[in-house]
């Protein structure tokens, strides 16, 4: 019995040295791994949260919008307007359009406009107008474009004086003589590129 108890208490102490010499083996592995032991303010100390390496987005920065150059952009305009103009001069009076177009809302406009009603695909309603109804839509728009007003008999005068309206010195004479000098210069500077136009009307 003495023996037995002997044997096992030698087995129990050669267990504990084993297991002892597994503890060494493992603390060193960890000391040679880090170098050395953790001091306050040694190299080896973790970075601060602030001074490690930012995580880089994955998300994909949308591409900044490109302008659309002016000639790409839709042409806004009056159609009500457009189409009243065109209803006086004549879908296939292709010449006086553009001019009128051009005269009435400036060159860059009344380009991109004409390139648009003169698209096949541009809706148009033609009206049938009488002589007198064209050139009062006509005159309408004139004076709606400039800063004088209508005086009120502006179509009667151009009725009256339809003939010499084929003439530029003949109506500018004849609407000085009807406004004054002063107020009729200024009617004859705004119809003046119109009266040709005008007088073809039919």
């Amino acid at each position: 019995m003495n023996y037995c108890k002997l044997a096992l208490q030698r087995q129990k102490e050669a267990a504990l040295r084993l297991a002892e010499q597994s503890n060494s083996v493992e603390v060193q592995s960890t000391e040679d791994f880090s170098g050395e032991e953790s001091h306050p303010g040694s190299s080896a100390e973790e970075l601060p949260f602030k001074d490690r390496p930012k995580e880089v987005s994955s998300s994909i920065c949308p591409e900044p919008l490109k302008e659309v150059p002016a000639s790409q952009k839709p042409c806004s305009f009056d159609k009500e307007e457009v189409d009243a103009l065109i209803n006086c001069l004549g879908k296939d009076n292709l010449i006086a359009i553009h001019e009128t177009l051009v005269h009435v809302y400036g060159q860059k406009q009344g380009q991109n406009i004409y390139k648009t009603v003169k698209d096949k695909s541009y809706s148009f309603a033609p009206e049938t107008l009488s002589r007198k109804d064209k050139v009062h839509y006509f005159t309408d728009i004139i004076f709606s474009h400039s800063d004088l007003d209508d005086p009120g008999n502006f179509l009667d005068f151009l009725e009256k004086n339809k003939d010499k309206s084929k003439n530029l010195n003949g109506v500018r004479s004849a609407i000085t003589k009807a406004y004054g000098n002063n107020i009729g210069m200024k009617y004859y500077s705004l119809f003046k590129p119109y009266f040709k136009t005008i007088s073809a009307l039919k």
